[in-house]
Parts: C-alpha cells; structure tokens; sequence
C-alpha cells in the first residue's frame, strides 16, 4: 500500500534503523558495540580510543552499546521552533529538536545515544571528549560497577600525596 506525504511514519522512532559502520571494542573494562550511520563518527570513535592499550577479550565482561547518529544542522529561525526529531536505541526513546544535540545514557541497559547535529560535527574535539568519551567512560563505570572518583596528585623533592575523593570533588 502506497503512502502518502502526509501520512506518519510507520518507524517514527527510527526503532528499524540499521548501522552502516559498526565498531566493537575492549575498552575500560567492557566490550563496547559502536554503531554509526556516519563514517565521519566512527573516525572520531577510532582517535579517541586509538591510544588504550589493546586488551584480550575476557568471559564475563559487561557488553554495553553507543549508537551515534549525525544529523542536519540547528536551522535558525525566527518563527516555530524547530520540529523534534524522534529517534531510539536500547529502549532509550528520544525527542531531539531538529539539529540539537544529545547524549543519553541508559546505565540499566548499558546502552547510549549521540545525536550529533553536522554542524557540531565540524567541532570534532567537543564531539569527541564532551559526548563520545562522556558516554563511553560512564557507560564502562557504571556497567563494571566501579566507583567513580576524582584524583590529583602533587609531588615535591621526590616525595607526593594523592589526593582522592568522589567524582566531581575537584
């Protein structure tokens, strides 16, 4: 049956989305799973990660998954705001303004969702450690069951303190 202009979408969460580039990976203790509809995010996924010594594969350890999806630039207008755009993974359900950015982090289900708006992308560091490396590292803690904390160490004539405390202590 044809449909027409006007007609809502059958999959308006985009629940039938298909990766087209698609990255698995140890990494902090978990086996991450990305996935991207964009070549240009998996790249920035490969530099963030490129430095982590390589890990064998362990039994046991906690799979978790970060869907990143680029989408057209913020468009700036006087009149209506901007139309939510719906999207999903993982049982996360998600309404992102027209462009806007998003991460979202589903510790239960161990799973994420980036939405990068083009223009965003062009800022590759912001992408890169504000919401690729956001996710991954609490997706990796909060899945592993570790204790986030913060840490500064000082040294002098040889001699050091560390200094801990909990996240966001700094």
């Amino acid at each position: 049956m044809k449909r027409d202009a006007g007609d809502p979408s059958p999959d308006p969460f985009g629940e039938a989305w298909c990766a087209r580039h698609r990255l698995t990976a140890h990494l902090l203790g978990a086996r991450f799973t990305f996935e991207s509809d964009s070549a240009e995010l998996m790249g920035l996924v490969r530099e963030a990660f490129a430095g982590l010594p390589a890990k064998k594969p362990r039994a046991g350890v906690p799979a978790v998954r970060v869907r990143l999806q680029l989408t057209e630039s913020l468009r700036r207008s006087r009149g209506e705001p901007p139309p939510v755009r719906a999207c999903s993974s993982a049982g996360l359900l998600c309404g992102v303004p027209d462009g806007s950015a998003l991460v979202s982090v589903a510790p239960g289900e161990r799973a994420a969702l980036i939405v990068v708006p083009r223009a965003l992308a062009l800022h590759r560091y912001h992408v890169r450690y504000e919401l690729i490396e956001f996710a991954a590292y609490l997706l990796a803690a909060r899945a592993g069951s570790l204790l986030p904390l913060h840490a500064a160490c000082v040294g002098h004539r040889g001699g050091g303190a560390l200094l801990l405390g909990g996240s966001g202590a700094g």
